[in-house]
């Protein structure tokens, strides 16, 4: 036990000093537009504050609010800005629902919104596509307003040559001679042609990408207006709507040699992706090949395509289908999906290989053979889904999934399942999806061994003595299900294995509120949803609040559940309660940024004695002491500040932040002794100094320390560390190279002590013609001193890859 508890110490202490906590240097800067026109190419723009390195890869996730699946295209950089296209096709329904990812080439990856992107996107509305000329469509106020720019557009799209900018001035408001033009932050005013209502310009060249134009001015008072913006873009040459090609994607090849602990751990990988329009069908595909493949363990190799229409869609290869959140949400299946929809009637269905068969290993002892190692059962589903859809604002659906181990498929495999669920789904959505209304419900039953066979009416009474009345023969149905004695549960009538969910969303006056509540009993399970988490009922409220502009985010959460709500394993339940506030602020350049994050987690179980029992042993009585008790609170505080500046031909980003984490124990006095490990404190501080220079030159320092104290002092570990990360482009920025070295710094008592870590990174990026690059980086990562359980070692990683995006 003791050296258990030694082991664990020594392993979070190892866990620490290897992953130092990321403080979010960088955030993405972006005002999502209030709605968009159906049918009308919409163009996402935002910015990076605070990029250290380079943006390997840039893509914005889009798709309609009822799609499952997300599209992407790349966002395209054009000076410190990013865009990106989405077609008017794909502008369509009621609501669009979106969210930007960059890969940084130190593989971090920032998005927008941040952490919760794919989960919880940006949603904007979709109206009907205007058909009256834009001066009618103006509203008063704007007809009557100070400065009005005339043209171009919010976000219009113009040709390589002429842009016409034009400005209206009310003379009874402004004074014309106070009215500047700023493009893309240069005074352009002298090059215009003023009159008392009007003021225009016109560039004969500009670049392709996005362009700001920025109109300010005095009124008759003295005072100075607010000023008015916008962003129009300008198409690269040949390309009818600017960043978009008929044909999306990139393929890719890389070579690994990696000597990680003296082992040889080297492996290659490639694959491509893509995303098509032709006429009405939208196609996609993807491919990802590995040397780990080997056919002794689960597939690493992907592949997939799939051709969607209104009306049908199907995919064959890798797909990851979504009936129910109970029963199947992304679960890879190797085979075939697809659906079909007529009028108001949708079916859907999918069928293939979730576990291929990887035989076992057995030795023979005398007469007896004995597995030694279990091999892994062929696993195959088969799930369908019918539904009704009732315009955008009801939609129900019925799931039933049937997944199964094939017996034959192995020879030393034990305890083969077999497992069929079903449940229905309903969809209410309402004022134009601005509040939804989602409800699950899902029933399983599940035989752990099907090896044994299946069981007659006669022999599922016997285990009831009787008491229950048995309508059916098993024996008849054991296609549908093999029913057995390890089948849970035998009698469903007791529901411990139904499951559902409630879900609503209300996004009003820039709130998104979520409310949910489920409960889940003991024996459900889906084979097609493994990780879904079982005995647990309870309930989470959120609101995600945006104001001035999308410059402040303020986030609340609270979370309660109660776990192991049944107490099947003579363990107690379990209240968990989790609250969260994050408060945001970025007002862009020239201003301070702020994040705080609070969280409150407490485990409590209601048991506040000590568990004492007694027992003899060769004629002495002996005592046995266990402590179930848990209440346990943990308080982490996040505070992060950041500020840009421009001195000596550079922008300087500077990041103070501090990060806390107590967890306290109830009982830590009377706990048994070498049971100290419930308490924890953790304190982190950290400093980081970015600089981009007017020459193609990026740097990088960072500091951080860090305190963890264990178990009421039982382990007290610390680390400093720092940072240095510097790149250089050449070549008008076709080749671009970087070095980093961190220095890392451990020592401690009782189980770590004295620890050395040094990281040096280096490579290039050559950047060739038609969006092709090759990568070239080395990693040399060596520990030593003097630690519990480890050794000094030092690893080497070789890194090449080729990629091309299209």
């Amino acid at each position: 036990m003791k050296t258990k508890k030694h082991c664990c110490i020594c392993l979070i202490g190892v866990f620490i000093l290897f992953a130092m906590p990321l403080v979010a240097q960088e955030y993405i800067l972006h005002n999502p537009p209030e709605k968009a026109q159906a049918g009308t190419d919409l163009v996402i723009s935002c910015s990076i504050e605070g990029l250290q390195t380079s943006v390997h890869l840039a893509r914005l996730f889009y798709r309609e609010s009822k799609e499952e699946k997300y599209k992407y295209v790349f966002l395209h950089e054009s000076g410190e800005e990013w865009y990106a296209l989405i077609p008017g096709s794909d502008v369509q329904g009621q609501h669009l629902q979106y969210f930007l990812a960059f890969q940084l080439q130190d593989d971090r990856l920032l998005t927008f919104p941040e952490h919760t992107g794919q989960i919880v996107p940006e949603e904007i509305l979709i109206v009907p596509a205007s058909t009256t000329p834009l001066e009618q469509a103006k509203t008063s106020a704007e007809k009557n307003a100070p400065l009005q720019i005339l043209t171009p557009e919010p976000d219009q799209i113009f040709e390589q040559g002429p842009v016409l900018i034009a400005v209206a001035i009310s003379p009874d408001v402004v004074q014309a001679d106070s009215v500047t033009l700023s493009l893309n932050g240069r005074n352009v005013t002298p090059f215009a042609v003023k009159s008392d209502y009007v003021i225009s310009y016109e560039p004969q060249h500009l670049a392709p990408g996005s362009h700001r134009l920025i109109v300010t001015g005095i009124d008759k008072t003295g005072q100075r207006l607010a000023p008015v913006q916008l962003f129009f873009y300008v198409q690269e040459p040949h390309r009818r709507t600017g960043p978009r090609s008929a044909l999306t994607g990139r393929v890719f090849t890389e070579g690994r040699y990696e000597e990680i602990y003296n082992q040889n751990e080297s492996f290659a990988m490639g694959g491509a992706e893509f995303l098509g329009q032709y006429g009405s069908l939208n196609v996609r595909g993807r491919i990802f090949l590995t040397s780990l493949e080997h056919a002794s363990l689960q597939p690493r190799d992907r592949f997939s395509l799939a051709v969607e229409h209104k009306h049908f869609n199907f995919e064959v290869g890798d797909v990851y289908p979504r009936y129910n959140d109970l029963m199947m949400w992304g679960k890879r299946v190797r085979g075939f999906a697809g659906g079909l929809s007529v009028g108001t009637f949708k079916i859907e269905a999918v069928f293939g290989q979730t576990y291929r068969a990887v035989e076992g290993q057995a030795v023979l002892s005398g007469d007896t053979l004995i597995t030694t190692k279990s091999g892994t059962f062929e696993q195959n589903l088969f799930g369908i889904r019918p539904s009704l859809n009732f315009g955008q604002h009801v939609k129900a659906g019925l799931s039933v999934l049937k997944i199964k181990d094939d017996i034959n498929s192995i020879t030393y495999g034990v305890r083969p399942r077999d497992n069929i669920v079903i449940g229905p789904d309903v969809l209410i959505s309402l004022d134009k999806g601005r509040a939804e209304l989602r409800a699950y419900a899902a029933q399983s039953m599940l035989t752990l061994d099907t090896s044994t066979g299946v069981l007659s009416k006669r022999q599922v009474q016997n285990i009831f003595s009787g008491s229950v009345n048995v309508p059916i023969d098993p024996s008849h149905f054991q296609s549908l299900l093999v029913i057995n004695d390890t089948t849970v549960p035998l009698n469903p009538l007791e529901l411990t294995s139904f499951a559902y969910a409630v879900d609503l969303k209300l996004n009003y006056f820039r709130n998104l509120v979520r409310f949910g509540y489920k409960k889940i009993g003991s024996d459900y399970y889906s084979l097609a949803n493994s990780w879904l988490r079982k005995d647990i009922r309870g309930f989470y409220l959120s609101d995600r609040v945006r104001l001035l502009q999308n410059k402040l985010y303020f986030t609340l959460g609270l979370e309660r559940y109660a776990d192991n709500i049944s107490q099947s394993d003579k363990k107690p339940s379990l209240d968990l309660t989790t609250f969260d506030a994050t408060l945001s602020y970025y007002p862009g350049k020239g201003l301070p940024n702020v994040s705080v994050s609070f969280r409150n987690y407490s485990r409590i179980n209601g048991i506040s004695d000590l568990g004492i029992s007694e027992y003899e042993t060769n004629g002495q009585t002996e005592i046995d002491t266990t402590d179930m008790r848990e209440d346990s609170r943990q308080r982490d505080i996040n505070i992060q500040l950041g500020y840009q500046v421009r001195f000596v031909n550079a922008d300087h980003y500077f990041t103070v932040a501090y990060i806390t984490a107590i967890k306290d124990d109830r009982f830590s006095e009377t706990r048994l002794p070498n049971d100290g490990l419930h308490e924890m404190t953790s304190n982190v501080n950290m400093f980081t100094w970015s600089s981009t220079y007017d020459f193609p030159l990026r740097t990088t320092l960072s500091f951080s320390t860090n305190k963890n104290v264990i178990g009421n002092g039982l382990s007290d570990f610390r680390y400093q560390a720092i940072s240095l990360f510097g790149e250089y482009k050449f070549f008008k920025k076709l080749l671009s190279t970087f070095a980093e070295f961190r220095y890392t710094k451990s020592n401690g008592f009782i189980y770590l002590s004295d620890v050395t870590r040094n990281h040096v990174r280096a490579g290039g990026i050559l950047n060739l013609p038609a969006r092709q690059t090759v990568t070239l980086e080395t990693y040399v990562i060596s520990l030593s001193g003097n630690a519990t359980l480890m050794t000094s070692y030092r690893d080497v990683i070789l890194r090449l890859r080729y990629e091309k995006l299209f």
